[in-house]
């Protein structure tokens, strides 16, 4: 019986000279010879293989240990010269993308960063997890009506919608949120708050990693029926002139357009904070409306102070209460009592927020300070230069109200 050692050795034999035979054996050249590593046969000192026992002869290069699972991937890019090394990790089966960096060592301390201090789960938050880490972020600096607004939005997301992850969701998706709106006959102004609300969600699944672009950017919109939003010619100031005394929606809609106030600053004056020629208004919206927290001022000279007094003789906690002294609410006020005094009196048929407009055009056409303007009316900024004001001076607001020749 032959000995299986001299059997197995007579196999690897037969086999390393099958190798060799099948290689190619490159002549040595003179001066160019070395020995096999192995069977010390002379070969070329350009061989890989030994010819005669088909051994090799170079160093079987070293691979790299795979890394463990859920720790990311790193590998080398030969077309980045100055950053060959790119770090990736996976989650749930979508690749985040980490960077690109000089070396492995830095590659690996990105990936060990990212995982320290950002969170890979919440990549398969549901459209719902998601909109409640909305609220927790943004409805705390917002005022009521903002908050009632994405909450109003929030409604046409649909329960199958709500329970899907964000993650899977595409522009096809939001689009039929937007279509479903239309097609349930709201306005422009409904189909544009949800669009904001998609958008918003968007970018907080963008800032967490969990899409990679926003869909909010390809929804297509339908045509904008607002009405418009157009300052009342003089015709209109003179009939709410004339008419003022006997109509309070037309007193109303006057000190707004001599104010600039939004139609829901002013139906929220109370009248411990107002006298006859300045009213005083928290502001809304921006946080320059708000004057930084200390309110905004907008001055009240003669005749308008006459509008004022006469609504701080009415009874009500509210400057422009309704008839039982309760704060109005502004839907109310604008479809049953707004439209119906204009059309009555044959006023411009615009929408309340003209009342702005109007204040703005009437006070450049008599010279007023843009910067006075800006302030008086609460926006963010007229220019660059008037941004870097603090407060305004309420007597120099006084004195450029006072421009505007009635």
């Amino acid at each position: 019986m032959k000995d299986i050692h001299s059997c197995q050795n007579g196999k690897d034999n037969k086999r390393a000279a099958a190798r060799a035979a099948a290689l190619p054996c490159f002549p040595p050249k003179r001066g160019e010879s070395m020995n096999c590593k192995y069977c010390r046969s002379e070969i070329p000192d350009t061989s890989v293989y030994c010819c005669a026992c088909g051994k090799r002869q170079a160093p079987t290069p070293r691979r790299t240990r795979a890394r463990a699972k859920s720790t990311g991937s790193i590998c080398k890019l030969k077309d980045r010269p100055n950053k060959p090394w790119q770090a990736r990790l996976t989650v749930n089966y979508h690749s985040i993308f980490i960077g690109n960096f000089p070396t492995r060592a830095q590659a690996e301390s990105a990936i060990y960063e990212y995982l320290q201090k950002e969170k890979p789960e919440l990549y398969g938050m549901t459209v719902e997890q998601l909109y409640e880490l909305l609220k927790q972020k943004k409805f705390h600096k917002l005022e009521k009506r903002g908050i009632e607004n994405y909450n109003t939005a929030w409604n046409y997301f649909d329960e199958p919608i709500r329970k899907t992850k964000m993650n899977t969701l595409k522009t096809v998706h939001f689009q039929k949120i937007l279509d479903n709106a239309v097609l349930a006959g709201k306005s422009y102004s409904t189909v544009n708050k949800i669009k904001t609300l998609i958008s918003q969600l968007c970018k907080l699944a963008m800032s967490n990693d969990i899409i990679d672009r926003d869909y909010s950017e390809y929804l297509e919109m339908p045509k904008n029926d607002t009405e418009k939003r157009e300052p009342f010619t003089k015709e209109d100031l003179q009939i709410m002139w004339a008419h003022w005394r006997e109509d309070t929606c037309l007193a109303a809609i006057l000190l707004m357009c001599y104010t600039g106030m939004r139609t829901e600053e002013f139906l929220s004056l109370r009248k411990e904070d107002q006298t006859p020629t300045m009213l005083h208004t928290g502001g809304s919206k921006t946080e320059k409306g708000k004057g930084n927290g200390e309110g905004r001022y907008c001055p009240t000279p003669y005749p308008i102070s006459e509008i004022v007094e006469s609504f701080l003789q009415t009874p009500g906690e509210y400057l422009y209460s309704s008839p039982k002294g309760q704060k109005i609410d502004i839907s109310n006020w604008r479809k049953r009592i707004y439209y119906k005094t204009i059309d009555k009196y044959q006023i411009s048929h615009f929408v309340p927020y003209s009342t702005r407009n109007t204040f703005s055009t009437i006070a450049l056409e008599a010279g007023v300070d843009k910067k006075a303007i800006t302030d008086i009316i609460g926006h963010e900024k007229y220019s660059t230069t008037a941004d870097h004001y603090t407060s305004p001076d309420v007597e120099w607001l006084a004195r450029e109200i006072e421009k505007i020749k009635i």
